[in-house]
């Protein structure tokens, strides 16, 4: 939700290394996603982050255990006229004719002179084969059999022979303990420093949806890619490094400087450990670069990092990635650092200082930077982090109780709503992002998983499927919000929304279908932890309830037990008086609804810029009346008593309404009862009030819905800029 919401400046105008820029992310061994709309969305989901461009720098050759030497396959003995059509070597070949035929959907592709067509399965996407009519791989056919989970199983290679000599057809089938080949001893087309072992190639291969044929060795240290536009990379994550080979053949290395690749001397310190010396290049005035990393020490002993920054005095050092804990030395100060398990919207990795608390394997993190409590209020990012010392994967907790759980790189795979709803993160054989799948059975699936093609310029194929309906269709661009929101909706704002709540709406085609609303369990409180050996923070104690006059509503500016601590809103008396005349509101009305959004905790969302856009709003669906006077009105208008909820509007818009109907609700109850009505009067009133209350909604609904989409377009209030760096760890999928 990788979570894809929060949104980020790329660089500052000084181009600090401080800046949000430095927020860490890995880089990807894959190829950057296509440009999409202007919101981009958090890549924990989606497509990856764009990668550097290539360094031209002659390249430097792997360590011994990836020599080429190392890892030569025994060949067969040239035809010496000797062996026959009976001798048993010569009947272990693969006969060319019996190469497999192509199934699937054919898709042409023609990149950077490289020609042909891949075979992709309708249902899954998935690529069945490829087969290369022209550049460097001409009259190469590949056929890919996968097993039930979409990994491959079995891959046919026919490669022409050279000088007239016969096709090459081999085989490499996936077994228990590797990959082996027939005829035995056969090299995988385009794929070096192969980890072999007996014949048996260990660690796996992948072939993506843009054609990318890619193998990982079984330790997760090296890996090759064959890309469909001809190019090759090969990264060693022992030493961070990457040597890209163009098609003609050229060759350079780069190295992980914590934020790009980036050209640079090698040297080995000791066994496992290597630094590198970077070239320093002065950035071009205005150009808004980054300063340039003097070295960085990878160790590839305990799978930690360091990069130091000689004119900016500053260095990060990292001792375990997995342990999402990193110190920062800036001039002569040192701080510590920790892992949200979260990326911005531009895949980065965010760091922030807490207060951690170390038990049963796993670190539990308070984020205390006061320069982040306004985000963290509201949802940009979480307030506390469960970090698995093992394995590196991070438990986000939100202030609302949404919990995010990811990777160590920040990528989310579930996220666990307050409504009790969680939702799965559905990635394909090759970690692509293929939909959501909800705890209810609630499917919401992107691209080949609906059994559509690319939809118009703008969205891309989804599909809703609710249990027990028939899966409803449309297109769409994903968009994240805070604590765990999305949506994918068009340019109509017609698709499928979910709530931090949990909560599910579709509209599609004019028809809406919204979930049945659920009891939200409490707030999780920031210091409280379960018992030792735990995963989770421990829910809070409920709240007591509201105790309120049977014959006085609630008024703007009136806290009730249980409401959050006083915050101090930076909405100033002159501006609240120049919003009331532009508007032509009441002064005072502003100033209770100020007033109250301090008591209750809310002071983060009540700013000038979203008090302005929600009484514009209200003019626009002539329901300012309303908020004239900020009392509980005729509940005969389409707009009534949404007046009193300024606060709660603009912190969640879609749950303000149901709250203060179940405020009004137990005032009326309990009013009634205190008067000694009888249980059938009071069953009627509510009945009333409760058809009231639905009628509300559905004529509010508009306003709400575009105030929502208003409040999540606006730029936030500018915030001074918390510390961050560069990434320890590249990805290595």
């Amino acid at each position: 939700m990788s979570y894809e919401s929060n949104f980020a400046p790329t660089t500052t105008d000084k181009g600090n290394v401080f800046d949000q820029t430095y927020n860490t992310f890995s880089p990807s061994s894959d190829q950057p996603a296509k440009p999409g709309s202007t919101t981009q969305p958090r890549r924990d989901f989606g497509e990856r982050p764009e990668a550097p461009k290539p360094f031209n720098q002659q390249g430097i050759s792997p360590d011994h255990a990836f020599d080429d030497a190392y890892n030569l396959l025994p060949s067969r003995r040239p035809f010496d006229g000797k062996e026959g059509p009976f001798d048993s070597k010569f009947n272990s070949l693969n006969k060319p004719g019996d190469f497999p035929a192509f199934k699937g959907r054919p898709q042409p592709f023609n990149q950077n002179g490289e020609v042909g067509k891949m075979y992709i399965d309708e249902r899954s996407g998935l690529v069945l084969g490829m087969e290369f009519t022209a550049g460097s791989r001409t009259g190469q056919k590949q056929v890919f059999e996968r097993d039930a989970s979409g990994s491959l199983s079995k891959m046919h290679f026919l490669t022409p022979g050279q000088e007239r000599a016969p096709s090459n057809y081999s085989i490499f089938e996936k077994g228990d303990s590797g990959w082996t080949s027939k005829p035995a001893g056969q090299s995988v087309p385009g794929c070096k420093h192969l980890q072999i072992k007996d014949g048996t190639i260990s660690g796996d291969f992948k072939i993506n949806g843009k054609g990318d044929f890619s193998y990982e060795s079984a330790d997760k240290q090296t890996k090759n890619i064959l890309r469909l536009n001809g190019e090759k990379d090969f990264f060693n994550m022992r030493e961070y490094s990457r040597e890209r080979e163009s098609i003609n053949g050229q060759k350079n290395t780069t190295y992980w400087s914590g934020y790009e690749w980036l050209p640079g001397q090698k040297e080995t310190v000791a066994t496992g450990i290597t630094k590198v010396t970077f070239q320093q290049q002065p950035a071009k005035p205005g150009s808004g670069e980054l300063p340039k990393p003097a070295y960085t020490i990878r160790d590839a002993n305990c799978n930690g990092f360091q990069v130091e920054f000689t004119t900016e005095k500053t260095a990060y050092k990292v001792e375990n990635w997995n342990h999402g804990k990193m110190t920062r030395v800036h001039n002569g100060a040192t701080d510590t650092i920790y892992s949200t398990g979260t990326q911005d919207s531009k895949g980065h990795l965010q760091w922030r200082k807490g207060q951690e608390k170390v038990e049963s394997g796993q670190r539990v993190v308070q984020f205390n930077d006061v320069q982040d409590a306004t985000k963290v209020a509201a949802g940009e990012i979480p307030q506390g982090a469960i970090i698995n010392l093992q394995s590196g994967e991070v438990t986000s907790v939100y202030a609302n109780g949404t919990r995010l759980t990811a990777d160590n790189y920040g990528q989310t795979k579930q996220i666990a709503y307050r409504n009790q709803q969680t939702i799965e993160i559905l990635r394909d054989t090759n970690n692509e992002f293929r939909g959501f799948k909800r705890s209810d059975g609630t499917l919401i699936l992107k691209g080949a998983d609906t059994n559509l093609t690319s939809g118009p310029q703008g969205g891309a194929a989804w599909a809703v499927q609710r249990p027990g309906q028939q899966a409803v269709q449309f297109t769409g661009v994903l968009r994240h919000g805070n604590s765990g929101a999305f949506e994918v909706l068009n340019a109509g704002n017609e698709g499928v929304s979910v709530t931090s709540e949990g909560a599910i709406s579709t509209k599609i085609g004019g028809k809406i279908v919204n979930d049945t609303v659920q009891p939200a369990t409490p707030e999780p409180r920031p210091n409280e932890t379960r018992t030792p050996g735990s995963s989770d923070v421990q829910p809070p104690k409920s709240d007591a309830p509201q105790q309120v006059k049977p014959d006085e509503p609630l008024k703007p500016g009136d806290a009730q037990p249980g409401d959050k601590r006083p915050d101090k809103s930076n909405v100033t008396d002159a501006q609240l008086l120049a919003l009331a005349a532009k508007h032509k509101v009441n002064a005072r009305v502003l100033a209770q609804a100020r007033e109250r959004a301090e008591k209750q905790g809310l002071a983060q969302t009540f700013t000038e810029q979203n008090v302005d856009k929600l009484l514009e709003l209200a003019t626009k669906h002539k329901l300012i009346g309303d908020f004239t006077d900020g009392g509980v009105s005729s509940m005969s208008r389409p707009g009534a008593v949404a007046g009193k909820l300024i606060p709660e509007l603009l912190a969640e818009p879609d749950t303000a309404v149901g709250k203060l109907q179940t405020q009004m609700r137990a005032n009326l109850q309990k009013a009634l009862r205190d008067g000694g009505a009888p249980q059938t009067a009071i069953d009627r009133a509510l009945q009333t009030m409760d058809q009231r209350f639905s009628s509300l909604r559905t004529n509010t609904q508009p306003f709400i819905k575009e105030l929502k989409t208003a409040l999540v377009a606006q730029p936030s209030t500018p915030q001074p800029i918390p510390e961050v760096t560069p990434t320890p760890g590249p990805k290595n999928r």
